[in-house]
């Protein structure tokens, strides 16, 4: 595996680690299911013309709100995600020791609520690792 590579597999790692409390086996599981392994394999894959947060936007967000929502919605709640885990150079976000992941899953949690309440439905939401 390539250094580039093995960054975005860390990167899934961390982030899903944190906010979805998935395992690295879990995250290569969906890294596998999702093709984008196999990708990371070919050094001109598109899959490096954007970060690794990138990937991941979509996993943090609910199966039943991301049927809900209109496809422009999902687009621009996708891409609310992928920059709330983006620091402004785009490298993917490491909380501080000081901050935690905490303000970080607060904040993802509140995007997804936005996004839950423009739907209109009473349908209760996926909650993220405490």
């Amino acid at each position: 595996m390539s250094d580039d590579a093995r960054w975005f597999l860390d990167t899934w790692v961390d982030q899903l680690g944190h906010l979805a409390g998935w395992s690295r086996r879990e995250v290569e599981e969906w890294a596998n299911r999702s093709r984008l392994l196999a990708e990371l394999s070919n050094e001109n894959s598109l899959v490096y013309h954007r970060h690794p947060q990138y990937w991941i936007s979509r996993t943090l967000i609910p199966e039943g709100l991301q049927s809900r929502l209109d496809p422009l919605d999902r687009i621009e709640l996708e891409a609310r995600v992928s920059s709330l885990l983006s620091d402004p150079d785009g490298t993917p976000k490491r909380p501080s020791e000081r901050d935690g992941w905490d303000a970080l899953r607060s904040d993802l949690t509140r995007l997804i609520q936005d996004a839950a309440a423009k739907t209109d439905t009473r349908e209760p939401l996926v909650s993220f690792v405490a």
